[in-house]
């Protein structure tokens, strides 16, 4: 029966050869709104009377490709392999699990120059290519008009070697456009899209900026100096120090979901509590302890309040005589207030009420607490 129907399909092929590039499509599909052109298709001869093939013309971007497809079996050959998995290496890397998660991924030979494969799975109409430089994974990913390469976050530094906030890498896939050289961090699981709310760097300027908010450079004279004002409080490279278009320099504290910006009277104020940093960093109690901001309310100078951190499995205690230091765990970490002075029992080790900033306006003591052992 299938024998019958060779002669049949020779023909189609020959009345309609724009049906079998849109079956191929189905499988292979190009990147975005790209349609793919295909030549002529050639009919080979006996004993290859049911194969049939072409070569797809290169582009601005791409490199030609041999196709043979068989028209009774529905064998799809592209440069002599069919598509097929990854290797292991391949196929277990981090970024890709990151990116794709428990799919199943498949893939034809690349087109791009450098690359090996094009995966099957698309992402969000980008054509995802995999190939290797300097023996390290390469992805790339194909737009309509662009072709985008992940940068790796560890390239951005780690610790006090940084490049970019901690804020613009966390949680982020960072892409390139090759041809521009303007690099988007994308915040997951959007990676597929550009937003206006996306930090935006141009690597041949030195400038990255959101919407029209230029951010300072981590290293500057400006960045340097307000790092020493949180010192101790939050690490350098997790403060975002940016300019506004309209409005005064900002600090941005993303881990505890705080906002600092310079006020008329040149003090960081906050915006989620109306406070602004006392330049006198003396709290009155607790000396030895470094992990703190003393705040004092805009209005009423005399009313000063102490943040202090507290998260549910580990805190920060750095005192001066030994350095102790554990490490927060941030996922559960947040501020909180204590009123200064204290009255301190350190024989008894006393857990000492603290104020909820939701409710400190309103003199409720939350139930929480604080204990620097």
């Amino acid at each position: 029966m299938t024998a019958r129907l060779s002669p049949l399909l020779r023909d189609s092929v020959v009345k309609h050869p724009e049906s079998v590039g849109l079956a191929i499509d189905i499988v292979w599909p190009e990147a975005g709104t790209i349609q793919r052109h295909y030549a002529k298709w050639r009919l080979l001869q006996f004993p290859y009377e049911n194969w049939i093939t072409l070569t797809t013309p290169a582009t601005e971007y791409s490199l030609p490709q041999v196709i043979y497809f068989h028209l009774l079996e529905g064998h799809l050959v592209i440069d002599g392999r069919t598509i097929g998995k990854l290797p292991a290496d391949v196929r277990d890397s981090e970024i890709l699990k990151e990116i794709f998660g428990s799919q199943r991924l498949f893939a034809f030979p690349s087109n791009l120059p450098g690359m090996d494969y094009t995966l099957a799975n698309h992402g969000e109409g980008h054509q995802v290519h995999l190939g290797y430089r300097n023996k390290q994974l390469v992805i790339q990913a194909r737009t309509s008009n662009s072709i985008l390469e992940l940068i790796p976050r560890h390239v951005f530094g780690n610790g006090p070697e940084f490049d970019l906030p901690f804020s613009l890498i966390s949680d982020c896939i960072h892409w390139i456009d090759i041809r521009t050289g303007i690099l988007e961090a994308r915040r997951k699981p959007h990676i597929w899209k550009t937003r206006g709310g996306n930090w935006i760097v141009d690597i041949h300027s030195r400038r990255a900026q959101r919407r029209q908010s230029i951010l300072v450079d981590p290293f500057s004279r400006l960045a340097r100096s307000i790092s020493q004002i949180f010192l101790h409080f939050e690490y350098s490279c997790r403060l975002t120090i940016f300019q506004p278009p309209r409005g005064k320099l900002s600090v941005e504290l993303k881990q505890l979901d705080l906002d600092f910006f310079v006020n008329d009277k040149g003090l960081l104020q906050c915006r989620q509590l109306g406070s602004v940093i006392d330049p006198n960093h003396d709290p009155g109690t607790l000396y030895g302890l470094q992990s703190m901001m003393v705040l004092r309310d805009k209005t009423k100078g005399h009313t000063r309040d102490m943040l202090l951190m507290m998260c549910s499995d580990d805190f920060i205690v750095r005192l001066n005589h030994d350095s102790f230091m554990r490490r927060p765990n941030y996922t559960h970490l947040h501020p909180i207030f204590c009123q200064t002075p204290l009255q301190i029992e350190q024989e008894q080790r006393k857990l000492w009420p603290v104020y909820n900033p939701d409710t400190a306006n309103h003199g409720r003591l939350s139930p929480q607490i604080w204990s620097p052992f």
